[in-house]
């Protein structure tokens, strides 16, 4: 039985914590939110309320603190959080800097305390598929790759500080950084990388392109909050020696070189639950929860989320950005 502590109760840590309460052997000891509407919900689930991160820190008996709060709070409380001696599970991005994600895996080894970042795109099939794929060379090596993940300019973020540049990272970091934390666990890191951007006259952009080249391919990926009622829209299409691979409208199709027509291979995931946020199914948030409670339990690394390639993304981002 795991003892959680979670701080941050907004769209994100509510889509943790529905999860959180479907789990046998988890217990849910305390929640942290500035928002004072949170105590509800704390005491509906029997957890202690604060709306101090270090007063929970001090009180709690949790073994395993979850940060899902802004992203320019994740950096101080993350190490707060291990050296009180717990294990840390953290939203990504783990924070805006590659040398503080190196200090906080640097610290998290030191204490022997686990670090996790919850990446969740490579929880979710059609990509753990696509990465099946690509290692498995089913049909030669990768030529060329698009992904794209598109959406309306978000509606269900507490506060304004998603909209901060130096608070958030905007697109590149809280969109954007899904596409590239699964490109960094197929490919490596780029060994170069581009971006454009499109905006209505504002200081925020609202539509990034990305290109990142490697020896012998390129991949390529678009991000968005559209100031528009575009509905959450997220693909690849990966072109390999002998075949297309595509994830569109639902379904992942193979394109085979020679055949009549493509195969479907793959529907994505429905579920009878929804999230807090602008994504349809919970499933994949659950899985990735599952996985880093079991690396816990055998006290080990993930093999999936790994810590070089957090911090290869950060560098990838401060390198373009």
């Amino acid at each position: 039985m795991f003892t959680i502590a979670v701080a941050g109760a907004g769209g994100m840590g509510r889509t943790h914590l529905n999860n959180l309460q479907k789990m046998a052997d988890v217990r849910i000891d305390a929640i942290c939110d500035p928002n004072p509407a949170v105590a509800a919900l704390a005491e509906k689930i029997h957890a202690c309320y604060y709306d101090d991160f270090s007063q929970m820190l001090q009180k709690t008996a949790a073994d395993i603190v979850m940060v899902f709060t802004p992203t320019f709070l994740h950096c101080k409380q993350i190490e707060a959080v291990l050296r009180s001696g717990r294990h840390c599970i953290a939203e990504k991005p783990l924070c805006l800097s590659s040398e503080q994600a190196k200090m906080l895996f640097d610290l998290a080894q030191e204490l022997k305390l686990h670090l996790y970042v919850a990446q969740v795109l490579q929880f979710n099939r059609e990509y753990q598929l696509l990465s099946q794929i690509i290692q498995s060379g089913r049909y030669g090596r990768v030529i060329d790759a698009y992904f794209c993940r598109l959406t309306e300019k978000p509606k269900w973020q507490t506060g304004n500080w998603l909209f901060d540049r130096e608070k958030s990272g905007l697109i590149p970091y809280d969109l954007h950084i899904h596409e590239l934390d699964f490109i960094v666990s197929q490919f490596g890191k780029p060994r170069r990388a581009e971006r454009q951007t499109s905006a209505q006259g504002s200081d925020q952009r609202e539509h990034y392109r990305f290109l990142y080249s490697y020896d012998q391919m390129t991949v390529c990926a678009e991000a968005s909050w559209y100031n528009a009622a575009l509905p959450f829209t997220q693909g690849f299409r990966v072109y390999f020696e002998r075949a297309v691979v595509a994830l569109e409208n639902s379904t992942v199709t193979v394109y085979e070189a020679g055949a009549q027509a493509g195969q479907v291979i793959m529907t994505m995931e429905d579920s009878e639950d929804t999230t807090e946020i602008n994504v349809a199914s919970p499933l994949p948030y659950q899985k990735e929860m599952e996985h880093f409670f079991q690396c816990i339990r055998e006290g080990r690394s993930s093999e999936i989320v790994k810590a070089e390639n957090v911090i290869a993304v950060l560098e990838t981002l401060e390198e373009i950005l």
